[in-house]
C-alpha cells in the first residue's frame, strides 16, 4: 500500500525514508507499550497487560479492515474493503505452499522471540527486580532501533546486498 501509494503520487523514490518513519512510529509506540505495560503489570499484575494486548490488537484489526487499497492503472476493481483484502490474502496463502511456510516460520519465529521476553519478565520479577524498570530496559533497546528506522532513507548507499545482510542485526 506505502509504494502504490506513492508512486501514485510520483514519489516513489522515497519508499525507503518513508518506511523508515513508519518503522520509527512503530518502535517508539513499542517503547511507549513496554513503558506502559511494565507500569501496568507493576501496579495491576501481569495479567491485565495481556488482556490489554488483545484489545489493542482487536482494534488494530478493526483499522486494518477500514484500509483502501490505492488506485493503479495495473488492476481492476481496486476498490476493495479491508475485509475482501483480507480474505483475498488468506485464499492466496493457501493456495501457496511455500509462501503459507514462510508466513508460519516467520510466526513461529516472532512468537519464540515473545516469549523470551515473557519469561525474562519472570525471572526479574522472581529476583525482585520492579516490573517497570523491565519496561525501561526494553524501552531503551527499542530506542537504538527506533533511531536508526529514522535515517533508513539515508541509509540508501548500502547496496541492496548488503543492506539484506545487514537487516537482521537490527
Amino acid at each position: 500500500l506505502i509504494y502504490e501509494t506513492l508512486a501514485n503520487q510520483k514519489n516513489s523514490g522515497l519508499f525507503e525514508k518513508v518506511l523508515g518513519r513508519i518503522n520509527a512510529i512503530d518502535n517508539f509506540t513499542v517503547i511507549i507499550a513496554m513503558l506502559l505495560g511494565g507500569i501496568i503489570a507493576n501496579n495491576i499484575g501481569m495479567v491485565n497487560t495481556y488482556w490489554l494486548a488483545v484489545i489493542c490488537y482487536g482494534a488494530v484489526l478493526f483499522c486494518i479492515c477500514l484500509l483502501k487499497e490505492p488506485e493503479s492503472k495495473d488492476r481492476k476493481n481496486t476498490d476493495q474493503s479491508g475485509f475482501q483484502m483480507i480474505s483475498k490474502g488468506i485464499k492466496l496463502l493457501l493456495s501457496h505452499h511455500m509462501l503459507f511456510s514462510a508466513i508460519i516460520t516467520g510466526m513461529i519465529i516472532n512468537s519464540t522471540i515473545v516469549y523470551l521476553d515473557e519469561f525474562i519478565t519472570l525471572y526479574l520479577r522472581d529476583n525482585s527486580v520492579p516490573l517497570w524498570a523491565f519496561g525501561l530496559v526494553l524501552a531503551l533497546a527499542y530506542l537504538s532501533r527506533g533511531g536508526g528506522s529514522m535515517f533508513a532513507g539515508k541509509l540508501t548507499f548500502f547496496s541492496r546486498k548488503k543492506a539484506f545482510f545487514m537487516s537482521p542485526v537490527h
